[in-house]
């Protein structure tokens, strides 16, 4: 069996851009929308960083031993 090493690793997440159907333009400064927009972003983002931390830390389990 070989032995591997990495040094470093980096990752790249790419985000295909989403057709938004049925939404009113919004003025600039909206703070609702805006608060919106974030609540969206964190639905999207949640699990996808929750993934890559059950991994990290799975992987730091197994080099503890």
């Amino acid at each position: 069996m070989a032995q591997v090493e990495i040094g470093t690793m980096d990752t790249t997440i790419e985000f295909e851009p989403e057709v938004i159907v049925g939404r009113a333009p919004t003025p600039a400064g909206d703070a609702d929308a805006m608060a919106g927009d974030a609540l969206r972003l964190r639905e999207l983002l949640r699990p996808i960083i929750v993934e890559l931390l059950e991994d990290e830390l799975a992987q730091y389990t197994r080099g503890r031993g």
